[in-house]
């Protein structure tokens, strides 16, 4: 029976070493990582390039809106156009056919955004592209056409509204 109780005690005694041993190696691991972590807190990485700074960009891009609806005009696209309409008052096609004179497109080819007017109405405050002809003709009389578009600056995007020709 002392036999039989030294060997469990012998057993007991082995298998608690063991243990400790485990213990102590998944401590250790915890510990490292531990101070890995604390280590990269402390010590950052050194990095040879210069910090890029982020370019804050605008949610509008009106400059680039006229643009687009410049090309609708000129590439005669009335879905296109129509897409820009502000309101459903605004006929895409009708503009697009009137817009089609030499004089009209020649002013949206030279027109950039910073060249548009800014005109405050009573119902509110428009974008406004503007082209014109005058001159006198075989007769001697004069005559003269011009077409207005007007916009407005939505969010995010320009809205075409209305027009107006005359002449």
């Amino acid at each position: 029976m002392k036999k039989l109780f030294t060997s469990i005690l012998l057993l007991t005694i082995a298998l608690s070493s063991c243990s400790e041993s485990e213990e102590r190696t998944e401590g250790s691991m915890e510990t490292s990582s531990e101070d890995e972590v604390e280590n990269s807190d402390v010590t950052p990485e050194t990095n040879d390039t210069e910090p890029v700074e982020e370019e804050i960009q605008s949610k509008y891009a009106y400059d680039q809106d006229w643009e687009m609806i410049k090309e609708a005009i000129i590439n005669q696209d009335i879905s296109g156009l129509g897409a820009w309409a502000g309101n459903d008052a605004f006929d895409a096609e009708l503009f697009i056919e009137m817009a089609q004179e030499d004089w009209v497109l020649d002013a949206l080819k030279n027109t950039s955004y910073d060249d548009l007017e800014v005109e405050e109405m009573d119902s509110g405050v428009f974008l406004v592209f503007y082209a014109d002809i005058t001159g006198v003709d075989a007769e001697g009389d004069e005559y003269g056409s011009s077409m207005t578009l007007y916009m407005s600056q939505g969010d995010p995007n320009l809205m075409v509204e209305y027009f107006i020709a005359a002449g």
